[in-house]
């Protein structure tokens, strides 16, 4: 009984970590939509960040598959993870420290990126 619980810690932090990263995926492309809104007051540019997701994902999958299967996949994802958080952290900070910052299209390439290094990570996970 001891063994088969040892052998359930691994996959229960992987489970519990792809959880969290969801989560925070979920509250952040809210908080995403609700700040476009606000500078836009335009469904049409809330709808942009719909449609950037796949579009990103279409581009990274292209070549992100050599790279998965080149790399070791526990510590990819672990990056991976880590840049999505800190991308996202440091998008927050920019946008109360610098103007230049607030533009629609910039936030558009800030999830882009971000959507990009998401669909990396979905892709490792997957494989």
């Amino acid at each position: 009984m001891k063994n088969k619980l040892l052998s359930w810690k691994y996959p229960c932090l992987l489970l519990f970590g792809i959880g969290t990263s969801n989560i925070g995926d979920w509250i952040y492309l809210i908080s995403l939509n609700v700040m476009m809104l606000d500078m836009t007051n335009s469904p049409l540019a809330v709808s942009g960040l719909y449609m950037i997701k796949p579009l990103a994902a279409l581009c990274t999958n292209i070549w992100s598959g050599s790279l998965i299967d080149r790399m070791n996949k526990r510590k990819l994802m672990m990056v991976l993870d880590w840049m999505r958080g800190d991308y996202c952290l440091l998008s927050v900070f920019l946008i109360h420290t610098d103007h230049l910052c607030a533009g629609i299209y910039h936030q558009y390439g800030k999830f882009n990126v971000s959507a990009g290094i998401d669909g990396l990570y979905h892709k490792a996970y997957s494989k």
